[in-house]
């Protein structure tokens, strides 16, 4: 049986283990934050260029809804479109999504940023398969062909007809807030 001194002395090691480790913890955050922001900066500067081919700068504006979107500009200048991001909620959690879209409010490309959908189901809304209908269509083609009540234009992925409708409202979502920015 141990004492009394025995017990509080491996209780004041583990306290003090705790703490070393809580300090390091810390150290390494304040240490990697930035690093961590201006990778997450880049990879959003990437994804808004892919979904908005040609732009080549990007102005930051606030939409009404107080979301942020991004004004894209090609190498004269001119405004060739607009992103955003949207954050509709699928089957297994958000499903973070670049929409881009040109000065007619056309679809111009989408882009997942980050998602946990089901691998080999949910997690095909990245692939170009699916990803690709998107383009080139307007606020009122973006229904899913066979699941929504006003038929759309976009195929939905087998067996993943959650994430599929997630995704198709995400970006009906993004056009219509750009289009109520204007």
């Amino acid at each position: 049986m141990k004492s009394a001194f025995e017990i509080m002395k491996i209780g004041a090691f583990l306290m003090a283990v705790c703490a070393l480790a809580s300090f390091g913890l810390a150290l390494t955050n304040r240490a990697t934050a930035p690093l961590i922001s201006e990778q997450k900066r880049i990879a959003r500067e990437m994804a808004m260029k892919e979904v908005l081919p040609g732009a080549v700068e990007f102005e930051d504006i606030e939409l009404s809804d107080g979301r942020l979107a991004f004004n894209g500009k090609n190498s004269s200048g001119e405004t060739i479109g607009m992103a955003t991001i949207v954050s509709p909620k699928g089957y297994g959690g958000v499903i973070e999504t670049m929409v881009g879209m040109d000065v007619d409010f056309k679809v111009t490309g989408i882009k997942i940023l980050n998602m946990q959908e089901t691998p080999g189901l949910g997690a095909k809304a990245g692939d170009p398969a699916f990803s690709g209908q998107f383009k080139g269509k307007t606020g009122e083609q973006l229904y899913l062909s066979d699941k929504d009540v006003k038929k759309g234009e976009i195929d939905a992925i087998t067996a993943s007809t959650i994430t599929s409708k997630a995704v198709t409202d995400g970006v009906r979502e993004a056009v219509e807030a750009m289009k109520n920015a204007e």
